[in-house]
């Protein structure tokens, strides 16, 4: 959703009093691959919020922080990571590709970062 705060808003409308609402959302800043029908690929757009956005959001309307977490990737030594066992395109056919081509830039880019945030809200009577 481009906007965060009117998803907020119709959660805490339609949310009972005390009633939960978990969010999962990727904190990673790649696009995300969507098969288009002709085969082809195409890219779901994707928001990438910081953490403050949530609470400017969802604290004004009542919503209280039950718990949040953040999972990372697991913080490798770009030296451990096996060599790709597939065969490789020529070119890529899409973003998620190219790890395989360089699997130890890919752990050394992305090696104990954020991947994703996990909400959970409970709203006030």
């Amino acid at each position: 959703m481009p906007e965060l705060a009117p998803v907020m808003e119709e959660f805490a409308r339609v949310l009972r009093p005390h009633g939960h609402l978990v969010i999962a959302d990727s904190r990673m800043d790649y696009p995300i691959v969507e098969a288009l029908p002709d085969g082809s690929y195409g890219y779901m757009r994707h928001y990438e919020r910081a953490t403050s956005e949530y609470l400017t959001a969802a604290l004004p309307l009542g919503f209280g922080v039950r718990h949040c977490e953040e999972l990372r990737s697991p913080h490798r030594d770009p030296h451990d990571v096996p060599p790709a066992v597939r065969v490789l395109p020529e070119h890529p056919s899409d973003i998620w590709t190219l790890r395989d081509w360089y699997p130890a830039a890919a752990w050394a880019a992305c090696g104990g970062n954020p991947i994703l945030i996990f909400w959970d809200f409970e709203l006030a009577n």
